[in-house]
């Protein structure tokens, strides 16, 4: 995707770029923008929004944030985005009274792994690294109550996705 107008981005700001270009997406797909990695890496450049409805027929603006320390200067011409398209499913919602056991529960935003202990062990021919899980529950039932206490008495809507998809 390549930006239609010279546009200043100050630091920590974003600014919506203009592309002159629409889509027509196939039914079941949807357009997903994604950074540039050049831009990325080298000047702290990306997308912060980017979902294209397949029923959107209007221009495609691409939404930028910089998140360096410098004025960043997009002109006209230049590859700001990539336009990624995705076959993707619209499902109609289910709630779930249960939800499956795993050994990850509700633990999210960095929790796997904290639970593992690992040692290193070699012998003269060949390292190993193992690891053991400290897991409280080691119960057998595959299923159980969605608790409200887990999420500071705000009982999330579950929608299960695997019924959903077995019925179509």
């Amino acid at each position: 995707m390549c930006s239609t107008a010279h546009v200043d981005i100050f630091p920590e700001e974003q600014a919506l770029i203009e592309t002159s270009l629409a889509v027509i997406l196939p039914k079941g797909y949807y357009g997903r923008l994604a950074s540039r990695s050049g831009l990325a890496v080298k000047n702290m450049i990306h997308v912060c929004a980017g979902v294209i409805d397949e029923d959107y027929t209007g221009e495609i603006k691409v939404c930028l944030i910089n998140h360096g320390s410098d004025v960043f200067s997009v002109k006209k011409g230049d590859k700001i985005a990539q336009l990624i398209v995705e076959k993707c499913a619209i499902l109609p919602i289910e709630e779930a009274l249960k939800t499956p056991k795993t050994e990850r529960g509700i633990n999210g935003f960095g929790s796997t792994g904290l639970n593992e202990k690992k040692s290193i062990s070699s012998s003269p021919s060949s390292p190993t690294l193992t690891a053991q899980n400290d897991s409280e529950n080691e119960d057998s039932d595959s299923e159980e109550s969605i608790d409200s206490s887990d999420f500071n008495n705000k009982k999330p809507l579950t929608i299960n996705i695997n019924n959903i998809i077995s019925k179509m």
